[in-house]
Parts: C-alpha cells; sequence; structure tokens
C-alpha cells in the first residue's frame, strides 16, 4: 500500500480553509446597513448637564438641610436651620428665578422633614408636626404621648387619611384623616426615612439599630 501523503493533503485544505474565512469577513465587513433604533433608549443627544451651586447661610454660624420636596422647576422647598444675614429661618424657597427664605422662624432645633399633598397642604416635621395649609401655619395637636427622645421626623402618605411619621426610638405614628395613633414598636430601631407606594398606600421605613443592622419596616 502506498503511503498516504500528510504534505499534499493539508496544506490544499488549510488554504481552501483560509480563503472562504477571507470572503466570509469581506463580506460581512461591507454590510453598512444601519441597526434599528433602540425604542425608548436613552436620549444620547440630551445627556450634557450643567450643574449651579447655590450657598445659603451667613458664612460663620452652622447651617444645614435635612429634606427637600419638588413640586415643579418653579416651586421648591428645603428645610433644616439656616443662620441668614437678615436672621434665622427653617424654610427656603424657589420660586424659577431666586432663592427666599419662608417666615416665620419656628424652632432652633430645625427642621428635620417635609411632606406634600400638594403646594397648598405642606407638612413639617421638627420631633413634632407643622402644617401649611393655603398659606397659614399651625402646629398639628398629634397627643400621641411621645417620650424618651421620641419624636416625629420623617413623614409620607399617599392621602390626607393615610400619612406616616416615623423617627427615633422606634417612633411609628399614624393619621386615619381623623385622628393620630401611636404604633408600638421595638425602642431599639431609630427610622431614617419613609416612603410608599401612592396607589397601594403602603408605606416602607428604612431604620438602624445600635449595632448599625439596617432593616426596612
Amino acid at each position: 500500500m502506498k503511503p498516504y501523503n500528510l504534505k499534499h493533503s493539508f496544506f490544499p485544505l488549510v488554504s481552501s480553509f483560509l480563503l472562504l474565512a477571507f470572503f466570509f469577513l469581506l463580506f460581512s465587513s461591507c454590510n453598512t446597513t444601519e441597526p434599528p433604533p433602540i425604542k425608548n433608549g436613552p436620549d444620547t443627544t440630551s445627556q450634557n448637564f450643567i450643574f449651579e451651586t447655590y450657598e445659603f447661610g451667613d458664612g460663620f454660624s452652622s447651617s444645614y438641610f435635612n429634606d427637600v420636596w419638588i413640586f415643579d422647576e418653579n416651586n421648591i422647598w428645603a428645610v433644616g436651620e439656616l443662620r441668614l444675614d437678615n436672621g434665622y429661618t427653617n424654610i427656603v424657597r424657589w420660586d424659577g428665578k431666586k432663592w427666599f427664605s419662608q417666615k416665620p422662624y419656628f424652632t432652633s432645633s430645625g427642621f428635620e422633614g417635609i411632606w406634600a399633598l400638594d403646594s397648598s397642604h405642606i407638612y413639617f416635621t421638627s420631633g413634632a408636626i407643622r402644617k401649611y395649609i393655603d398659606g397659614k401655619f399651625s402646629v398639628v395637636n398629634t397627643n400621641l404621648g411621645l417620650k424618651n427622645g421620641q419624636g416625629i421626623f420623617k413623614l409620607w402618605g399617599s392621602s390626607e387619611s393615610n400619612i406616616w411619621g416615623v423617627g427615633p426610638w422606634g417612633t411609628i405614628v399614624h393619621f386615619d384623616g381623623k385622628e393620630w395613633k401611636k404604633i408600638d414598636f421595638d425602642r431599639e430601631w431609630r427610622f431614617d426615612d419613609i416612603t410608599g407606594n401612592s396607589k397601594t398606600g403602603i408605606a416602607y421605613a428604612s431604620a438602624t439599630n445600635q449595632s448599625f443592622t439596617t432593616v426596612i419596616v
């Protein structure tokens, strides 16, 4: 039997394979068809941002913000404790052109939170609750008997008959449209913030204990 000549059979096979690969790359690289646009994808022409910085306070005293509520680009409220050149304030507002302080001044401990049903019904927290209804401020009488460092610092609601408030030492309160009620909870937890689903009315609050364990309630 005549021995099989590997040299004469292998190289033509490799040459044919390389030739086919060349034509495949040639025709595939010449395909100029544009890929279809991604539906509902990001608009790559609108990703340029301009950041503006606004400074508050007199430059000497401690000033800080704790929360903000945006109704629209021409109506923004920020709360905390600010020492301005003309005195103290707990609220500053943006009208689309400038920031200005909202009078009167309420508390030296500062406002901790803000929640609004609409621009005429706004609630503020500083341990207690104040509300702004149709241009007038008043204190909400909760009669909850909070004690030993408890207080209402953050609010969220789905309506005026479903408002939740949280704070340190296991503070949870709820308003059903008629009265505020305190809900018993383990005092080891400090509630830091709260939000919810406006359609279902279910609230979700984040809490941390002294061991720095964080949970969602």
